[in-house]
């Protein structure tokens, strides 16, 4: 949702968005061996810029009906009174602890949901898919050298979002650091199939998209 007149948030955010840094990536997951920026480092690295152009951010708690999902509503508000608004919800998996699970989801939903809104870059995405969204190809890492475009766009990040409608320049960033990760694996074959499953993804993607170019030069 946002407010009915955006002339004034809009040029805000958009002059916001245009200074905001590269985030470092100061938290590690050991089990994924992954780095992502931490909650406070995104606040942090953003809070000052915002205020400049006379903006702020809040995160509200929220969950559905049901009460078995927990989520975040994201506003970005403007000293005009102008605002724009998110929600993330996801579901409290089965078997856990409800309090302690909401608390982590909580955490973890506001870090991509203020990242995402304000267009940046907070982790090496390469830890998020499963077999499922996989397509099937995980635990098969030697037909993945052939993996066709078709093959390739079953390939999704967390968000659902497959690779194929990732812009060039990030998939490239997501490459570097899936070398870096399979080279530093160990013996997790699980995790190593997974992480040459994304690898071969990007690379016919990218490869498609080179012979795009070149048809349309010719």
């Amino acid at each position: 949702m946002t407010s009915q007149v955006l002339d004034k948030i809009a040029p805000a955010l958009v002059a916001a968005i245009a200074e905001m840094p590269a985030l470092e990536m100061d938290g590690r997951n050991p089990y994924f061996k992954s780095r992502y920026t931490t909650l406070g480092a995104v606040i942090a690295a953003t809070r000052d810029i915002l205020a400049k152009h006379g903006l702020a951010v809040t995160q509200q708690v929220i969950s559905n009906d049901t009460g078995d999902a927990v989520g975040i509503r994201t506003v970005i508000l403007h000293e005009s009174g102008q605002y724009m608004e998110w929600d993330a919800l996801v579901k409290i998996p089965v078997e856990t602890n409800p309090g302690q699970e909401a608390g982590k989801l909580i955490t973890y939903l506001r870090r991509y949901s203020l990242a995402a809104a304000l267009n940046l870059y907070s982790d090496e995405d390469i830890d998020a898919n499963t077999a499922k969204q996989q397509g099937g190809y995980i635990g098969k890492p030697a037909k993945l050298a052939t993996m066709t475009i078709e093959q390739a766009g079953k390939v999704t990040n967390r968000d659902g979002v497959p690779y194929t409608e990732i812009e060039p320049e990030r998939l490239t960033h997501m490459s570097r650091s899936i070398d870096q990760a399979i080279k530093a694996n160990g013996h997790d074959q699980k995790r190593l199939a997974e992480l040459q499953t994304k690898q071969a993804a990007i690379n016919a993607i990218l490869k498609d998209q080179g012979n795009d170019q070149d048809r349309k030069s010719t």
